[in-house]
C-alpha cells in the first residue's frame, strides 16, 4: 500500500492487517460496532509485542479523514492464514496466526482456536461486504489481491490459496467495481534483506516483487478513475 500510494499518509489510511472478511463489517459504517472489543489484558496470550499491535488494531473503526474512502484494497492474507480465537470467560475474540498465540494459553484452555475461515463461506461474506460498501459510498473501486503462493509448500495453504483466487476471479466478473491485482510477471523470490529466521515465511517477498505488485495496483486504480 505504501509503495503504491506514498502520497496517502497514515492518518488518511485505514489499515487492518488481521481482520477477516467475516468480521470486517463491524469496523465499517453503518455498523461501526466492533462487538466484543479485544481488551488490553489479552496481550499476555500473544508471543510477540508487535502481534499485539495487530490484534489491538482490530478494534479500529473507519471514521474521520478516511471516510468517504477513495477505494478499498482487500488482500487475502487474513482469510488465508488467520484463525479466530475465543477467550475463556469472555465474549471477546481476535484473529491471529496459530503460531502467534502462546502454547501455554492454548494448552490451559484460556484461549481456544475455532479455526480458519470456512472456504464455503468466503464468497457470501465478500458479497455481503461489497453490498455494504456500495450501499454506503456507491460503486467505489474495490480491489482484491491474492498473495502469490509460489513460495508456499504446505498443502493446506496451497489449497486455500487456489480457492481464494477462484472466488476473487468470480467476484471481479460479477461486479463492475471489483478488480483483482494479478501476481507479478517476474519470478517470486523471498526477501533476503530480512533476518535469516524470517526468510522461511512464504509471504515475505523481495523488493522487486513488492514493487511489481504496487505497480499493478496503481494501474488498476488509474483505470478505475478514468
Amino acid at each position: 500500500m505504501k509503495l503504491a500510494f506514498p502520497e496517502i499518509s497514515g492518518k488518511n489510511r485505514f489499515h487492518l492487517q488481521k481482520v477477516r472478511v467475516d468480521a470486517l463489517l463491524g469496523n465499517l459504517p453503518p455498523h461501526l460496532v466492533r462487538k466484543n472489543k479485544v481488551p488490553l489484558k489479552f496481550h499476555r496470550f500473544l508471543l510477540r509485542e508487535d502481534v499485539w499491535g495487530l490484534v489491538d488494531q482490530q478494534n479500529s473503526r473507519l471514521v474521520g479523514k478516511c471516510s468517504p474512502p477513495r477505494f478499498f484494497l482487500l488482500d487475502s492474507y487474513s482469510e488465508l492464514t488467520d484463525q479466530k480465537f475465543l477467550v475463556k470467560n469472555s465474549s471477546s475474540f481476535f484473529f491471529a496466526n496459530y503460531s502467534d498465540v502462546s502454547p501455554e494459553a492454548l494448552m490451559s484452555g484460556q484461549v481456544k482456536s475455532v479455526g480458519l475461515l470456512n472456504l464455503d463461506d468466503l464468497a457470501p461474506h465478500f458479497e455481503n461486504l461489497i453490498a455494504t460498501i456500495c450501499n454506503q459510498w456507491g460503486p467505489i473501486p474495490i480491489i482484491l489481491m491474492a498473495y502469490p503462493p509460489d513460495l508456499e509448500t504446505r498443502e493446506l495453504f496451497l489449497t486455500r490459496s487456489a480457492a481464494i483466487e477462484e472466488v476473487f476471479d468470480w467476484l471481479s466478473s460479477r461486479y463492475l467495481n471489483v478488480s483483482v491485482v494479478r501476481p507479478p510477471s517476474i519470478e517470486i523470490r523471498p526477501d533476503l534483506t530480512e533476518a535469516a529466521e524470517n526468510r522461511v515465511f512464504p509471504y515475505h517477498y523481495s523488493g522487486a516483487v513488492k514493487e511489481q505488485l504496487a505497480k499493478n495496483l496503481r494501474e488498476i486504480c488509474r483505470v478505475k478513475e478514468t
